[in-house]
């Protein structure tokens, strides 16, 4: 663990707990000053996960409100408590607060973009792994020596499985990384808030900090020290042990029987794993030597094998990177806004989290100072576990909202005789009609409720049937003036099922006629970014072009989304194909 290169490392670095608070500045408030009042717990967006927080009070004209979230939400993140509070009860002395109790940001979330760069790549370990296979099982190695019986049956090591080597590294991979690395961010308390305060008919500003306990990667941080706000993460390393285990290790190792040899003629000359050669002997233990049992091989190939285990494997410095910018304020007399945290993770240079933990803003327009008139009248106040205050109504419809657009469709279908139209909007929505429209003839033919999660579905009539199969049978929605992205009716991929069990998720889904009379392969991927996909399965679809295939689905996320792809001819017959997808389709997993 080190600071970053070219900074002083602090000294006697301790617990702070410190409210810090700007210089109270004196500023008329002419009367057209705008009325803000913002306070956000977290604004902390995981890119590359699948999640997005923002928990929110407030806004223009400055009310009293309130923003929380419940914590099981969080995914990756854990806190004890989080609320942000806006207060105008009393026009004078309006006020904004928010807090965060018992912060947590582990490495659970980035095991992935910390796993695909340490798989391959200049970062790699494998080359660190199969050096110690490879040095652990040479001429002259305790491996050896273990398997002298059988080398002189004429059985020898001649090399390591390469797909077996990645396959096992990839597997142990997060799970180490999650044991050896520590938490990206801790923090006992953190609050920021912000006042306007009615002094002799002027609008007086402060904003304060509040931060106690914060540690990143580790190290206890003084947010008063610059050489402590960028934190990098050097010399940290595992043992191969914490990769792969005995039996993966024996997997890797292939051995081969000499041609003429009595091994050679009972387990025949091939390529085989040494794991295969040691678990199922079958008549080789016929003829090791006298005083020799496969039991005692055994025994002594795994204790030779404990060396090798524990072998060092050095991780990438920078791997991860974390700079932090903490108790920032700012009060220039007619706004001030305090910021506790200020946060940015990065693998191996690669941002991967950025955003704000505890923000509270006020303009001066905020304080009626030439008024005793009772406040504006303001929302009932939501409980914590109520995002109705969100600018997302659920933290589905944020996933399938943060790319773009206030309110989308999301699917559209043939349902029998009628269309399954589904979307999603965002929470200033709820409760809103949306008109369904199909383009053709810009034809209202149906309609929804945004629901308190921010879903809606309707059926509405199939389009005629003269335009059914062609790109003029789009569908998009209507909220008064606002518009939602266009929907074709038909597509030539389908999603049938996508579910999530056991830490597996299940994709089915179908191609559409016309098909090859050799259909491509199947292509699953999952959305990491807005712009970018990563590959999770291939799967042949059968004579009716249905698929189905079950993969991993990632460590530490509370949702994914998943598309398929393949390519298709435009004409039966045709040789000529081209790419197509399914929508992109979310699912829970955990």
């Amino acid at each position: 663990m080190s600071i970053e290169r070219g900074m002083p490392r602090a000294a006697g670095r301790c617990l702070l707990a410190a409210g810090l608070g700007s210089a109270a500045l004196a500023a008329p408030a002419p009367a057209s000053a705008a009325s803000s009042c913002r306070a956000s717990a977290l604004e902390l967006g995981l890119l590359g996960a699948t999640q997005v927080s923002a928990i929110a009070a407030g806004g223009s004209p400055c009310v009293t409100d309130r923003g929380g979230v419940d914590l099981a939400a969080l995914g990756v993140i854990d806190a004890t408590a989080v609320e942000a509070v806006t207060d105008r009860s009393a026009v004078t002395t309006p006020g904004a607060d928010a807090r965060v109790a018992g912060l947590d940001l582990g490495v659970s979330g980035f095991t992935e973009q910390l796993t695909a760069p340490l798989l391959s790549g200049p970062n790699s370990l494998l080359g660190q792994v199969s050096g110690a296979l490879t040095a652990g099982s040479g001429g002259t190695s305790p491996l050896s020596t273990a398997l002298a019986p059988l080398s002189a049956l004429g059985l020898h090591v001649t090399g390591t499985d390469a797909a077996a080597l990645l396959s096992a590294a990839a597997t142990g991979l997060p799970g180490a990384l999650q044991a050896a690395l520590p938490d990206i961010a801790h923090a006992d308390v953190l609050a920021a808030g912000a006042r306007a305060q009615c002094v002799g008919g002027r609008a007086v500003l402060s904003a304060s900090t509040d931060l106690t306990g914060l540690k990143i990667l580790g190290t206890t941080i003084d947010p008063d020290d610059p050489a402590t706000r960028a934190v990098t993460l050097d010399s940290a390393h595992l043992t191969l042990g914490q990769l792969v285990n005995t039996n993966d290790v024996l997997k890797t190792i292939t051995v081969r029987a000499q041609t003429g040899s009595l091994i050679g003629t009972l387990v025949g000359t091939g390529q085989r794993s040494l794991y295969d050669v040691l678990t199922n002997p079958g008549g080789i233990v016929g003829i090791l030597p006298i005083g020799t049992t496969m039991q005692q091989v055994l025994d002594n190939v795994s204790s030779a094998l404990q060396p090798v285990l524990a072998t060092q494997i050095n991780l990438p410095d920078e791997l991860l990177h974390v700079l932090v910018t903490p108790r920032r304020t700012t009060n220039d007399g007619a706004t001030a806004t305090a910021t506790t945290l200020q946060l940015g993770v990065s693998v191996l240079g690669q941002e991967v989290l950025s955003g704000a933990v505890a923000r509270a803003s006020i303009t001066a327009g905020a304080a009626d100072c030439g008024t005793t008139s009772p406040p504006p009248v303001t929302p009932p106040q939501k409980p914590l576990s109520d995002a109705g205050n969100l600018p997302f109504a659920s933290m589905a419809s944020q996933l399938q909202l943060q790319c773009g657009g206030s309110f989308r469709l999301i699917d559209v279908r043939r349902s029998g005789n009628t269309t399954l139209v589904r979307g999603v909007a965002k929470a200033r929505f709820v409760g809103r009609t949306v008109d369904v429209i199909l383009a053709h003839g810009k034809k209202k033919v149906g309609s929804a409720v945004v629901k308190a999660d921010g879903t809606f579905a309707t059926r509405v009539p199939l389009p005629p049937a003269s335009i059914r199969g062609t790109n003029a049978a789009f569908y998009y929605g209507q909220i008064k003036t606002a518009q939602s992205n266009r929907l074709k009716f038909t597509r030539r991929m389908e999603v049938d099922e996508l579910a999530a069990t056991n830490g597996a998720v299940t994709f089915k889904g179908r191609t559409t006629l016309p098909r090859s009379e050799h259909q491509k392969v199947v292509v699953l991927k999952r959305r990491v970014t807005c712009t970018k996909y990563v590959t999770v399965g291939h799967v042949h679809p059968d004579s009716k072009g249905r698929f189905s295939a079950t993969f991993k689905a990632p460590t530490g996320a509370t949702y994914a989304i998943y598309r398929a792809e393949t390519r298709v001819p435009k004409r039966a017959g045709s040789k000529k194909t081209f790419e197509t997808y399914t929508l992109p389709r979310l699912t829970r997993l955990q």
